[in-house]
């Protein structure tokens, strides 16, 4: 697939927003040369699209470019999300006084808190959190009594997560979510299992604050997965590098042994490794890939190697290919998986783990 040359300009100037640390002066030079080339106002239409505001804002900022457009943009986010950790604070704070303990802050935010890094840099509007299923209920009890609005979602009949709003406590439109599994798949099983990489003794908190977060490589085998979820260069796209920044942050080569052999007892190799290799890639992350199962096929669909940036958002077919091909037996195994998934699942969702089931998910797929 080609890529044009405002597309090209954009990327790269948002691979470089997602990296640890500033540019140097020679990248500063060519940075800002492709900013003044796509222009003031491609530019900040496409971060908008993107949703990419508080990361252009802050490399603009360092090149100097425009700061009367982005620092505003970017007080606004640091702002916001200063009220937002505040306030996940005091849910947290309420949850662990009731005794809730397997649960904590996931993906994108959790990742951000992880690494104690820039606050201002969380474009999303919502917070997920990973709640073991037994605890949901309270959970749920105790959020409510905070005020908050519970909207639940399910595949099928099973139970998926739970989106909590709270219009006077939360910016405009921002929520928090609770999710029972750790990568929510409203379509297909769930291909890993907290219990399974998730040290729960070893739980922390953000700063002095009642949020929890979890062990390192299990936030960072999150992230790498939830990428391929998204089809490596699906929406969000060029963000979700920088969660893999952020988890990735401190990472010793003993944490990245412990998830490279969970991905091989997972049969996830492949959407880890590719996942690596494009965070190296795009996000310049140091991720110690001793080797690449198979996945040149994957990135031929998601990256642009020559100019070094992720391809525009996927049709729905290209989808359907990544996701076959990120299977680590084969295509076939894939498609089996995706026609055919687990009997007790099909019987969760949709009360059928026989013909019945493979019917009702036949319909949701097509």
């Amino acid at each position: 697939m080609k890529t044009d040359g405002k597309f090209i300009r954009f990327s790269t100037l948002a691979n470089a927003s997602v990296r640890a640390g500033l540019p140097s002066e020679d990248e500063k030079e060519k940075l800002r040369a492709l900013a003044l080339e796509l222009g003031r106002e491609d530019l900040l239409n496409m971060a908008k699209q993107a949703k990419m505001l508080p990361f252009l804002a802050k490399l603009m900022l360092a090149l100097e470019v425009d700061p009367q457009i982005w620092q505003p943009v970017y007080d606004r986010y640091a702002e916001r999300n200063a009220q937002v950790i505040a306030e996940l604070n005091r849910v947290y704070a309420a949850l662990t006084a009731f005794g809730c303990k397997k649960l904590f802050a996931s993906e994108n935010f959790g990742a951000m808190l992880a690494a104690d890094g820039d606050i201002a840099l969380f474009a999303s509007g919502d917070v997920d959190n990973y709640v073991d299923e037994q605890e949901y209920p309270v959970v749920k009890q105790v959020i409510t009594s905070l005020g908050y609005r519970c909207e639940e979602r399910f595949a099928g009949a099973l139970f998926i997560s739970a989106t909590f709003e709270h219009p006077e406590r939360l910016p405009e439109g921002f929520a928090f979510g609770f999710e029972v599994f750790p990568l929510t798949r409203l379509t297909q099983p769930c291909a890993v299992q907290t219990d399974d990489f998730t040290d729960w003794t070893k739980l922390r908190n953000y700063r002095d604050t009642a949020i929890l977060l979890p062990p390192r490589e299990a936030l960072l085998y999150i992230c790498l997965l939830h990428i391929s979820l998204h089809s490596f260069c699906r929406a969000p796209a060029i963000r979700l590098y920088r969660d893999i920044v952020n988890a990735a942050d401190g990472l010793t080569d003993v944490e990245w042994e412990r998830v490279a052999a969970q991905a091989k007892r997972d049969h996830t190799e492949r959407r880890l490794y590719t996942a690596a290799y494009l965070s190296n890639r795009i996000a310049g992350t140091t991720l110690p890939i001793a080797r690449e199962p198979k996945i040149k096929r994957l990135l031929k669909l998601a990256f642009d190697g020559k100019n070094g940036v992720l391809l525009p958002e996927p049709s729905r077919l290209r989808v359907m290919r990544i996701e076959l091909t990120s299977h680590d037996r084969s295509k076939v195994s894939g498609l089996k998986e995706m026609l055919l998934p687990d009997k007790a699942w099909r019987k969760s969702a949709y009360g059928s783990g026989g013909l019945r089931g493979l019917v009702r998910h036949w319909r949701r797929i097509v």
